[in-house]
């Protein structure tokens, strides 16, 4: 483009020189006719190669003016096809969102995708290690459910091996996350279908000793929990699922067969269980009742005991002992 700068210039000088010489001969000062100083007949400085257009010079090769008259380029004006290759490139700037030498170049032939994503980490959002991924728990995630640390481990280094970036894994990890919730919940769902179930059996197979079979079972298990030193916060696990509306059927018969077992002498008693095990709430009651009459064994028990009539403490111990129980089997009924 430079030759012929200087050709269309060296032109131009001629053709002013042509004009300011009032119409004389066809030549200029100093030179033959029709010539360009230093130069032959119409012909170009060296480097021109006497090409006639510019984008015949040996500037171009045969695929840039391939192309130069492909895009319509090919104009007598340089200028004019510079202006053109300007807004040429201004639009595909504009479209390409990025100058072309900041564009990614696509994935070599044997080149691994997951490689090729991970050097272009900034681009895509994919960070320096797995560590680096900023991970949540879902919202939904059940607050009583322990978070799989280890898993969450393997993931993140699952994740940067494939080539996922933040958001992506995120994804993966709260579809993981719902379904395993979703399991639980099932899984929940489903066992309380299952208890309602069998408490409904267990109350068609007592019948109307429902409720005394109940209280046997809760004083069977009370009788063993003391036995065995439990606390108190043990105690009221225990109450729970031996409660008669909403308790674990298949406890409440297995304590229930304990209690039938200790009242029928038929397995060694506990010590400090007392006898009994199958009283009613109504029964105790009554037995309460008449327990703290001045004239009951446990009345002259306590007087005797008062007065300091030698071996009295003891048998008012024992006795004490039955009206706790007692107390405790009314004290259930009314809860």
């Amino acid at each position: 483009m430079t030759d012929f700068l200087k050709r269309f210039r060296a032109r131009r000088v001629f053709q002013v020189a042509d004009a300011g010489a009032g119409g004389g001969a066809d030549t200029a000062p100093g030179a033959g006719a029709d010539t360009i100083p230093g130069g032959g007949d119409d012909t170009a400085p060296a480097g021109g190669a006497g090409a006639g257009n510019w984008w015949e010079g040996d500037k171009f090769s045969d695929t840039h003016r391939q192309l130069l008259t492909a895009k319509g380029l090919t104009v007598d004006d340089p200028l004019e096809a510079l202006a053109k290759i300007t807004e040429n490139y201004r639009h595909a700037e504009s479209r390409l969102g990025a100058s072309p030498d900041q564009l990614l170049t696509r994935p070599k032939k044997d080149e691994d995708m997951s490689e090729w994503l991970r050097k272009n980490g900034e681009v895509f959002g994919i960070p320096e290690s797995a560590e680096k991924y900023e991970l949540a728990k879902p919202e939904g995630w059940p607050k009583d459910q322990a978070w799989d640390a280890e898993l969450e481990g393997k993931a993140r280094a699952l994740g940067h091996q494939l080539g996922l970036n933040g958001p992506q894994l995120q994804g993966m990890v709260n579809l993981y996350a719902d379904n395993v919730a979703g399991m639980l919940q099932g899984a929940e769902r489903d066992l309380q279908q299952s208890a309602d179930q069998l408490r409904t059996e267990l109350k068609k197979d007592w019948g109307d000793q429902y409720d005394a079979r109940v209280a046997l079972a809760q004083q069977a298990a009370s009788a063993l929990a003391e036995a065995a030193g439990l606390d108190s916060n043990a105690l009221m696990n225990i109450a729970q699922v031996l409660k008669g509306s909403s308790g674990d059927a298949n406890t409440l018969r297995l304590f229930a067969a304990v209690g039938q077992m200790m009242g029928e002498d038929s397995m060694p008693r506990l010590e400090g269980a007392g006898g009994g095990l199958g009283t009613t709430p109504a029964e105790a009651r009554a037995e309460l009742d008449a327990m703290l009459k001045p004239d009951s064994d446990y009345g002259k028990a306590m007087a005797a005991k008062r007065a300091g009539v030698p071996g009295a403490g003891a048998n008012y111990k024992a006795l004490h002992e039955r009206r706790m129980h007692l107390e405790k089997i009314v004290a259930d009924a009314g809860k």
